[in-house]
């Protein structure tokens, strides 16, 4: 399984290192609304929710690719000082570093070699753009990371856009990495990864914590969060809600899953359930003309026609495809 790596081995939770990124009433339109969360250095801190719950948008923010209101849009310091990006360059500079969800739409240059992609990486810093780099230096810079990330290609000088998607997203990761970040912000690292490349890319988030990085990932699979994560921030309609270690949310899964006090019966909601299918089947059986369910159905109605001043406590509930005089239809269609 490559998200139980925190479940099967049982990794201690690295304790938090100085703060690195404080953001206090983000707000950015009906997205973002009045969140406030911190992260800390040398920790994974996990941000969970539900595809348009605004984690994406805020951490965007924080890069610099968003701009956050200008009246009432919070405040954001990062090393102790307020920040206000206005372009992801000024933000990378700084040492935010943010990888896409989207590789393919932002981030590669799909038609250029891996170290050509790499060194673009390279002169995001600020680098001089209209300087000149051979294809030998350009390989040179690439090189320690070829062998740090573990990609595979046919050739030195293939195309980004031939390469498999655990490759290409280790390109990216490269790309953003070469830029020497104090904080990383992984959106969706794993999306559309195969399984070898799932498990790489996982150990290397976690040697990047070890050497005292903040790494964010943002991920809407709960067991890669869970695999990560030494903090868990819940984002749910652009707030963060909750905020938990590693090992409460494992607390608060064995305190749910003890078994209740009344042995041998199904869960609540399993009943529910299983009480509503039965109510269906038995409504479909009764529509069916002939069966043995109809003909009670139709002696019942038989019966409340010749005495209308029954009570209506008495009557049997009507049925739903019943007509005005209490015909049921010959072609209804049951599930």
């Amino acid at each position: 399984d490559p998200y139980g790596a925190r479940k099967g081995h049982e990794l201690p939770v690295r304790p938090a290192g100085a703060r690195l990124l404080s953001v206090d009433n983000l707000s950015m339109g009906k997205i973002v609304r009045n969140t406030s969360f911190s992260i800390y250095a040398g920790q994974i801190t996990g941000m969970f929710g539900l595809v348009g719950a605004g984690r994406t948008e805020m951490m965007k923010v924080v890069a610099g690719a968003f701009k956050r209101d200008f009246f009432h849009g919070g405040e954001i310091s990062f090393g102790g000082k307020p920040v206000r990006y206005r372009v992801p360059r000024q933000a990378v500079r700084d040492g935010i570093v943010y990888i896409t969800e989207d590789r393919k739409l932002d981030g590669f240059f799909e038609t250029m070699t891996i170290d050509r992609n790499i060194q673009m990486g390279d002169m995001a810093m600020g680098s001089n753009p209209l300087s000149v780099m051979s294809m030998g230096q350009a390989h040179k810079l690439a090189s320690s990371w070829w062998s740090e990330l573990s990609i595979r290609a046919i050739n030195k000088d293939s195309k980004v856009l031939e390469l498999s998607g655990g490759n290409q997203q280790k390109v990216v990761i490269a790309k953003g990495l070469i830029q020497k970040p104090r904080l990383v912000i992984f959106d969706e690292p794993t999306r559309g990864v195969d399984v070898g490349s799932i498990v790489e890319i996982h150990q290397f988030i976690n040697k990047l914590a070890d050497e005292g990085i903040a790494v964010v990932v943002i991920s809407s699979y709960l067991p890669e969060i869970l695999a990560l994560s030494d903090r868990i921030l819940i984002a749910r309609q652009g707030q963060i809600v909750e905020e938990m270690r590693a090992g409460d949310w494992k607390e608060r899964r064995s305190r749910s899953s003890r078994p209740s006090s009344r042995a041998g019966w199904p869960p609540l909601k399993t009943a529910r359930r299983r009480l509503r299918s039965a109510a269906v089947q038995f409504s479909c059986r009764a529509v069916h003309r002939g069966s043995p369910a109809h003909r009670v159905y139709r002696n019942t109605r038989h019966d409340q026609r010749a005495h209308p001043r029954r009570r209506r406590a008495d009557r049997p509930p009507r049925h739903r495809h019943a007509g005005r005089e209490g015909r049921i239809a010959a072609d209804t269609v049951c599930p």
